[in-house]
C-alpha cells in the first residue's frame, strides 16, 4: 500500500498539473486539507441541523447566520467536487471535466443539493396571496417536514467514511478493525442525536383533529433539556433491542418511527459485530 501511494505521489509531481486546467487533484495538500474541514463542518451540521428543527420555531440571527454559512460551506464544496479529479475502479486518474460531472451527477449531487436548499426563503417568496399558507406552514407539519431534507447531510457521512478512516489512522495509530469500530462508535452516536431530535419531532407531524395519544404527553410541561434526555433514552433502549415499555409510540406514525428505529439498531450492531469478528480475527 506505501509503494502504491509512492507512486501516486511520483506521477503527481510528475504531472504538476496541467497549466489553466482549474483541476485539483486528490493528492493536492490544499484538498486534502478541504476534505478534512468540510469533514468536520459536517459533523458539526449533522448535530445542529436536527436540534435546530426539534427545539427551534423561530429561529434568531445568530442560528440563521450559521445555516447560512454551513449551507455557503456546502455549496463552494459542490463547486470543488466538480473541479476535483478522482480514481476509477482500477487505480486510473480521471481527468475529463466531462466524466467528473457525470460521475457525480450521477451521484451524491441530488443529495448535496437537496441538502443545502433554502426552503424556507423558498416558502417566503411565493407570493403576497400565499401568506397564510406560509403561517400555517411555518406552524404545522409542512414546514417541519420541508427542513427535515437538511438531516439528508447525515449521508455524506458515508461518502467521507475512506477519508475518516484515513485520518483516523494517521493521527490514533491503530490497525484497520480498531478504525472500523471507532468510526462505528461515531456513527451511532450521531445516529443516536438524530433519532432522538426525530422523536422529539414525530408528534409534532401527526394531525391534532385526529386526538391520537402521543408518548410526548406525559413530557408536556418538561424543559427541553430533560424532553431531549428522555427521548435519547427511549431511541438507545429500542435500538439496542431491550425496549423497557415505559414509553411507547401512541400515533401510528410514532409506532412506524419506532420500526425504523429498531431497523437501524438491528444493523448498527449487526455492523459493530462484524469488526469485532475482524479485530478478534487479526489477533489470533
Amino acid at each position: 500500500m506505501k509503494t502504491r501511494d509512492k507512486e501516486r505521489v511520483e506521477r503527481m509531481r510528475f504531472r504538476k498539473h496541467k497549466k489553466g486546467s482549474w483541476l485539483l487533484y486528490p493528492e493536492d495538500q490544499n484538498k486534502v486539507s478541504w476534505d478534512l474541514f468540510i469533514t468536520l463542518i459536517l459533523m458539526i451540521s449533522c448535530i445542529l441541523t436536527p436540534y435546530n428543527i426539534a427545539f427551534i420555531d423561530e429561529e434568531p440571527l445568530s442560528w440563521k447566520i450559521v445555516n447560512i454559512t454551513i449551507d455557503s460551506l456546502f455549496a463552494i464544496d459542490i463547486i470543488i467536487i466538480f473541479q476535483s479529479c478522482y480514481y476509477d475502479d482500477e487505480f486510473v486518474i480521471v481527468e475529463n471535466r466531462w466524466m467528473i460531472a457525470k460521475e457525480y451527477l450521477s451521484g451524491w449531487f441530488l443529495v448535496d443539493l437537496v441538502a443545502i436548499l433554502p426552503f424556507d426563503a423558498i416558502f417566503k417568496s411565493t407570493g403576497a396571496g400565499s401568506v397564510d399558507m406560509i403561517r400555517l406552514a411555518r406552524m404545522g407539519r409542512m414546514y417541519k417536514m420541508i427542513k427535515m431534507a437538511k438531516i439528508l447531510r447525515v449521508l455524506k457521512i458515508i461518502k467521507q467514511r475512506s477519508q475518516l478512516l484515513k485520518y483516523l489512522s494517521e493521527f490514533l495509530k491503530i490497525g484497520l478493525g480498531f478504525e472500523r469500530l471507532f468510526f462505528f462508535a461515531i456513527i451511532f452516536m450521531v445516529l443516536c442525536h438524530i433519532l432522538t431530535c426525530i422523536w422529539i419531532i414525530t408528534p409534532s407531524l401527526v394531525d391534532k383533529d385526529k386526538n391520537a395519544e402521543s408518548w410526548m404527553d406525559p413530557f408536556s410541561d418538561v424543559n427541553s433539556g430533560e424532553l431531549y434526555l428522555t427521548s435519547m433514552y427511549y431511541t438507545i433502549t429500542t435500538m439496542t433491542t431491550v425496549g423497557y415499555g415505559d414509553i411507547n409510540g401512541g400515533s401510528a406514525l410514532e409506532r412506524a418511527v419506532s420500526i425504523v428505529i429498531m431497523l437501524v439498531g438491528v444493523i448498527a450492531f449487526s455492523f459493530a459485530t462484524g469488526s469485532l469478528t475482524s479485530i478478534l480475527s487479526n489477533y489470533d
